[in-house]
């Protein structure tokens, strides 16, 4: 059970070495408190492999498999991380899609290091013989990489179209200087919970209207 909430709730395996959970399970004093190692191999051979192996089932389903990927910084964990996604429809038109990996990206991202690691995903799922087309942003390290792979890809027709909105957005002094004095009103907001208070007060009060947090956008590169 301790096993399953960790991977559930996404926690660090070093959760059950905690102070606060130390001190939960000194209620159950028949429990034989574990340390991270177990619970890592726990949950790696007892939970993880079984799912695995459903997961391949459902792959063998599909005569071809597309794929979305991109790499993205946690701001919680500090890492960098690869997800590759398989999407697939099945012969009754069925569409079904599972993240197969969240790799760590420890070294420099380099289309060299990309294709090595989409490789090795593909590898490990054994689905070479499957893929169909990669989805992934422009960026020029993604594009070697699927290059060096051999895989065959297409840039995100979203990604595009942000793109396409920031360069217009750009081109617009008037907006500019719209969207700066925004975003300084955003982070005053977000940096002062006396300002959040009254906002919200302002909404309900005078404006006969359900509290809205503001919004701090996140510009497409």
């Amino acid at each position: 059970m301790i096993a399953e909430m960790i991977a559930l709730q996404n926690l660090r395996f070093s959760f059950v070495e905690g102070t606060g959970f130390r001190r939960l399970m000194n209620a159950l004093p028949k429990y034989k408190l574990r340390g991270r190692d177990y619970f890592f191999s726990f949950v790696c051979d007892n939970l993880y492999n079984p799912l695995a192996k459903k997961v391949k089932d459902l792959l063998v389903e599909f005569d071809k498999l597309s794929f979305t990927t991109d790499i993205w910084f946690d701001l919680h964990s500090g890492i960098s991380l690869l997800t590759l996604t398989a999407h697939g429809i099945s012969e009754d038109f069925c569409k079904k899609n599972k993240i197969l990996k969240c790799e760590v990206m420890d070294e420099r991202h380099t289309g060299a290091v990309i294709s090595i690691k989409f490789q090795a995903i593909l590898e490990e799922w054994r689905i070479h013989h499957q893929k169909d087309c990669m989805v992934r942003h422009r960026g020029s390290n993604m594009v070697r990489g699927m290059q060096l792979a051999g895989l065959e890809d297409i840039s995100c027709t979203i990604h595009q179209i942000q793109l396409c909105i920031r360069a217009g957005v750009e081109s617009q002094e008037w907006l500019l200087q719209l969207t700066t004095k925004l975003r300084k009103i955003i982070t005053h907001f977000n940096h002062s919970l006396v300002a959040q208070a009254e906002l919200i007060k302002i909404q309900k009060e005078c404006l006969n209207q359900s509290a809205s947090s503001v919004i701090q956008d996140c510009p497409t590169l």
